[in-house]
């Protein structure tokens, strides 16, 4: 995975629970504590997992509300300071996310190595998009917290849920009906 996931993850940490917090986060990861993440440097995913666990103890909440803290810290906080352009080219949290695929592809072409999700989409209404999801890290509640994420940041109501895809090699699917 690469470093800015995991500086994001960190940043989330410290701006929210506290320097202290985040020490003794990285001591229950088994991390540093002046650990220093290069953002294009590749991590192995271990490394996240470790760090998600370990804050979910030392905070006493779900792995799950991690991750979908991540989610909403990455899209309203961390990525409006490192990818304006991105957020310049979109004016509703739909177009947003229909162009989720194509903003991981370009913010990740110059990063060799990145293994970044890919989506497909469908819309069966003018209200409705279906997110298929494929990754090979799995990590459905952190998609599921950027999704709201997105939705908070253009002030956007909708009901987002989880669902079978039926995309052969798809993780999951969330299906978003607008408001």
């Amino acid at each position: 995975m690469k470093g800015i996931i995991n500086q994001c993850a960190v940043e989330l940490v410290k701006n929210k629970f506290g320097e202290e917090k985040l020490k003794q986060i990285l001591k229950e990861a088994g991390l540093p504590e002046d650990i220093e993440i290069v953002a294009l440097e590749d991590y192995p995913d271990e490394v996240t997992v470790k760090f998600i666990e370990a804050a979910s103890k030392v905070l006493n909440i779900t792995p799950e509300d991690v991750m979908l803290a991540f989610g909403d810290y990455w899209v309203n906080e961390f990525a409006p300071k490192k990818f304006r352009v991105i957020y310049g080219k979109y004016k509703t949290a739909k177009d947003f996310l229909r162009g989720m695929d194509e903003t991981h592809k370009w913010a990740t072409q110059t990063m060799e190595g990145s293994t970044p999700p890919h989506f497909e989409y469908e819309e069966p209404d003018e209200n409705t998009i279906i997110m298929h999801y494929f990754s090979r890290r799995k990590l459905t509640k952190i998609l599921e917290g950027l999704i709201k994420g997105v939705l908070k940041y253009f002030k956007t109501e909708a009901e987002v849920t989880q669902i079978d895809s039926d995309k052969p090699g798809a993780v999951c699917a969330f299906k978003i009906v607008f408001k």
